[in-house]
């Protein structure tokens, strides 16, 4: 069973839990709601033309959204390369040349970067933003009204012993940044993020989701 499968079976089980969280705004999904919208991403990723092997790049903070990115591109067959958010674009662009990324998903903030990175990655053929439409970018809000997800395939063959889920890149201790290759991984409960590390919000995050 995939990750995807895994989370559609919990939104089976628990469609009002909630699944995903923002612990500064307190933006969240439940289970339900993050189910379509894994389907609704992938569904547009596919009707945008993207195929089973393509990698799919994320240049973001933690939030809520990244799951349903990384869900809904896995879905659609696409290993996921996860990016440093604090890397300069020379970097972000040099670790998804290496990949051969042809999608990349960010924040409307980091729009000008993201944007100089598709400009150094010729491969990539979208920029995909959370926030408005703007020109050189995609809406991921409009992404996520895609048709119900009619071109979701929940069958899709995806072997979770040999196709890759994620691609994630070392620190690069003996060298430069490598990616390595992970099949996949088991995860469950409620997910709150934070899009960055700062002790107050970490410790009221805490106090406020019960964390033990």
């Amino acid at each position: 069973m995939t990750m995807v499968q895994k989370i559609f079976e919990s939104a089976g089980r628990w469609p009002n839990k909630i699944a995903l969280e923002c612990g500064i705004t307190g933006r969240k999904y439940t289970y339900e709601m993050t189910r379509q919208l894994i389907r609704r991403f992938g569904s547009a990723l596919t009707r945008m033309g993207y195929k089973k092997g393509e990698v799919f790049g994320i240049i973001s903070p933690n939030i809520p959204e990244f799951p349903i990115v990384l869900y809904g591109a896995s879905g659609a067959g696409m290993p996921v390369s996860l990016v440093n958010p604090t890397f300069t674009a020379e970097e972000m662009a040099r670790q998804l040349s290496a990949v051969g990324a042809t999608a990349l998903f960010g924040v409307a903030p980091m729009a000008e970067t993201l944007k100089q990175v598709a400009r150094l990655c010729p491969a990539i053929r979208h920029v995909i933003l959370l926030g408005p439409p703007q020109d050189g970018a995609v809406s991921f809000q409009l992404m996520a009204q895609d048709s119900a997800g009619d071109l979701f395939n929940e069958t899709l063959d995806i072997n979770v012993k040999e196709d890759i889920f994620l691609l994630p890149h070392s620190s690069g201790t003996s060298g430069l940044p490598k990616s390595v290759m992970n099949m996949g991984f088991q995860t469950g409960a409620k997910l709150v993020t934070l899009p960055q590390f700062e002790v107050q919000s970490y410790l009221k995050a805490i106090d406020d989701h019960k964390v033990k």
